[in-house]
């Protein structure tokens, strides 16, 4: 006996199965430039330059401190963690980690504040060089108005430089740190 679930199923089955079939045998091809696909691409682009990151780092800051960077491709390449320590706040280790999401770029810092922000890619350079992170959400947050990282932008120079800088916001203020600049170690 067939329960009025699967009666009420199998029609519905059949005419997906039949509208794919039709789309497929249509003779046309798919859209050359499917919608977001030139977001996709750069999103990708500016991925690649923070995949070809990998490896160590000295962090030098405009306000003077220093630090050091690791950065590692994970997840058969979907993802690149970055352990940094800065001066700032002594032996304790920070994780940001940026990964492609449906053609968009996420970054997720775990920071000393105890809160983890996520921010989104919002504006890049089409060569890929360049990247603005903008607040999505976060996690361990009453509000947005408690003190977290909000935004954050990288400029890839060459293999061996790059630059960074982050702004803190809380209660609505947004204030932007000084740049740091990291060389790669040998």
């Amino acid at each position: 006996m067939i329960s009025l679930r699967t009666a009420l199923t199998i029609p519905c089955v059949t005419l997906l199965a039949l509208a794919a079939f039709a789309s497929a045998s249509s003779g046309e091809p798919p859209p050359a430039n499917p919608p977001g696909a030139a977001r996709s691409d750069a999103a990708a682009r500016v991925f690649d330059s923070f995949r070809a990151l990998e490896g160590e780092w000295l962090a030098e800051s405009t306000a003077g401190w220093a630090g050091e960077a690791t950065f590692e491709t994970v997840g058969s390449g979907s993802a690149v963690v970055v352990r940094s320590r800065v001066a700032p706040h002594g032996e304790q280790i920070m994780l940001t980690v940026v990964h492609p999401d449906r053609g968009r770029l996420l970054l997720t810092h775990y920071c000393v504040a105890g809160n983890q922000p996520r921010l989104v890619a919002e504006e890049w350079s089409e060569d890929g060089r360049s990247v603005s992170f903008r607040f999505l959400d976060g996690t361990n947050m009453l509000s947005r108005d408690e003190g977290h990282m909000d935004a954050a932008e990288y400029r890839f120079v060459d293999q061996d430089h790059f630059t960074s800088r982050w702004s803190w916001s809380q209660e609505g203020r947004e204030k932007w740190f000084e740049e740091i600049h990291y060389r790669r170690r040998r």
